[in-house]
Order: C-alpha cells, then structure tokens, then sequence
C-alpha cells in the first residue's frame, strides 16, 4: 500500500474516531493529503496534529517540508524555529530546521 494515500484516508479517519488524541494519525493524515497532492488539508491536519500534541515532531517536520515543497521558505524557515522552541534538543526538529534554512538559499546568515 506504499503510495496509495487514497486507501490509507478512511484507515486514518476510523484511528481518529477511535482515539482522538491520537496525534501521530493526524499527522499521517496530513501528509497522506500532500501526497493526493492537497497542500490546504495537508496544512490543516498537520497543524490539527499540534493541537493535540505540541511537541509532536513529525507534525512540524510535516509542516516545514509542506512549506519547502512549495517554495514558502519563509513559512518554512518560521516553522522549523518554532519547532525548536517547542522541541528544544530534539535532533528531528533541528534536522527540519537546519533544511529549511539550507533549502532557503539565504547562506549569508
């Protein structure tokens, strides 16, 4: 099923629907949205996913590679700070961060 995003929506909604405080599945869910190529919901479920659990990595390496993948490198380079305040230490935050500002193009910092 590696691909088939489609299949994988209702899998995700019924994991919801079962635990709502379920973080990582709506995180899952918002990159099963980037890749049915739908930023809108990708960014919503992503940012649903914090909003249950602050701190939860994946959800702002989602969201910072979402705004890179569509060339918002600001947007980026903001999420990845906030990732790190949120995640301080965290090697996955600082790898998302470290990207965004890379993918930026602005080396003269």
């Amino acid at each position: 099923m590696i691909g088939e995003f489609d299949k994988a929506y209702p899998f995700l909604k019924k994991a919801i629907a079962l635990n709502p405080a379920m973080a990582f599945a709506y995180s899952t869910l918002g990159t099963t949205f980037y890749g049915l190529d739908d930023p809108v919901r990708a960014e919503e479920w992503q940012k649903k996913s914090l909003g249950v659990q602050p701190d939860l990595d994946v959800a702002h390496g989602g969201l910072t590679l979402l705004f890179l993948a569509f060339g918002e490198f600001q947007k980026a380079i903001a999420q990845g700070q906030a990732s790190l305040s949120k995640i301080s230490g965290n090697l996955i935050a600082m790898m998302y961060a470290a990207r965004a500002e890379l993918f930026s193009g602005d080396y003269e910092k």
